[in-house]
């Protein structure tokens, strides 16, 4: 594996099975520091113990937005920077409150819209 990754810092919620730990293994592998986050503490243990080195555990639900505020904040407090993130598994609540800039992905002429998660039509604020 290459160093593609070296001196970054990577969160990646649900990072304790699946394609979180898949994922924050290469992310090792390639040189990033990398925080991972899940529910369950004894679970996010034996990921930190699979993945070894440059990686810590942070325990919190990521469908909380009190909570990911607190893991942004511990990222900076332990690394002074975020610079990367990546949510695995999403709550449908998180889905709903998510503003995307209109160019990137919803075609509206404005800067933000909102998708409504009950209706698969596009609404510009």
């Amino acid at each position: 594996m290459g160093n593609s990754l070296q001196h970054k810092i990577a969160v990646i919620t649900g990072g304790s099975s699946g394609i979180g730990l898949a994922t924050a293994k290469r992310f090792v592998a390639e040189g990033a520091f990398v925080f991972i986050t899940g529910r369950r503490q004894a679970e996010l243990d034996k990921a930190v113990a699979e993945i070894g080195d440059n990686v810590a555990a942070i325990q919190a639900d990521s469908s909380s937005l009190p909570e990911l505020d607190r893991v942004y904040e511990t990222v900076r407090a332990q690394q002074g920077r975020s610079t990367s993130s990546l949510p695995m598994p999403e709550s449908s609540s998180m889905r709903r409150s998510v503003r995307s800039p209109r160019n990137i992905s919803t075609g509206c002429s404005r800067s933000t819209s909102r998708v409504s998660s009950s209706r698969s039509r596009r609404r510009c604020r």
